[in-house]
């Protein structure tokens, strides 16, 4: 059981996860990739909670969470860079977003911010190797119009790349990397834990994540 640092820092793991060399997009010669089209399924996280003392400064006790919503995404292939591992990866920008939710304000669908269109740190894009294929360094981050984000890693795809999985293979990385929801705030942590916090005085200050999957099939 891994203790997660803030979500904040944890999304600025995206620059550094694969460290790849880019290239210019060039149509037809890196694109389209075997993931490009809609995908859904569900996200699912299990921990415990710590929270802050109350307004007498006494501790509080910490609360498990299971937290399961349905998350659907449509791919579009960016490109295919080499990283720093020597293997190639599909660079992919997630054009639409749905998510069961209400924590991320897209339950009747949304378009995400990809930082390939803002060109910043923390945006959406998923960086996965070819179907079939495992490395520790694939990625999947989604940024929500409204400053709220998830974030996946790392992933799998079958070898017909039918289905998209968080990687059990690397569950000690998955469960301490991975972010069922945050939101962008400098003031105080926000998660999606945040809503098992019930008469807390300052809310959620971190948190264990003991379990994470997640299981997208292919629709179109």
């Amino acid at each position: 059981m891994k203790k997660l640092v803030f979500a904040v820092v944890l999304v600025l793991l995206f620059a550094l996860v694969i460290g790849c060399t880019s290239q210019t997009r060039t149509g037809a010669s890196t694109c389209p990739s075997p993931y490009d089209g809609t995908y859904s399924g569900t996200v699912s996280g299990s921990g415990e909670s710590h929270h802050m003392p109350d307004v007498n400064g006494n501790s509080q006790p910490d609360t498990p969470y299971i937290l399961t919503y349905n998350l659907e995404v449509t791919f579009e292939c960016y490109n295919q860079v080499t990283g720093d591992d020597n293997q190639r990866y599909w660079i992919l920008d997630v054009t639409h977003a749905k998510v069961s939710d209400p924590f991320f304000d897209c339950t009747n669908g949304c378009t995400p911010i990809n930082n390939h269109q803002m060109n910043t740190i923390g945006g959406t894009s998923v960086t996965i190797l070819q179907p079939g294929e495992r490395t520790e360094n694939s990625t999947l981050s989604i940024a929500f119009p409204d400053g709220k984000s998830l974030y996946v890693t790392p992933l799998f795809a079958d070898p017909d790349a039918k289905i998209i999985s968080a990687d059990q293979s690397y569950h000690d990385w998955l469960v301490s990397a991975s972010i069922l929801g945050t939101c962008d705030s400098v003031d105080q942590p926000c998660f999606i834990e945040n809503g098992l916090c019930r008469d807390c005085y300052s809310g959620i200050i971190g948190f264990n994540q003991e379990g994470f999957t997640m299981t997208l099939n292919r629709v179109s």
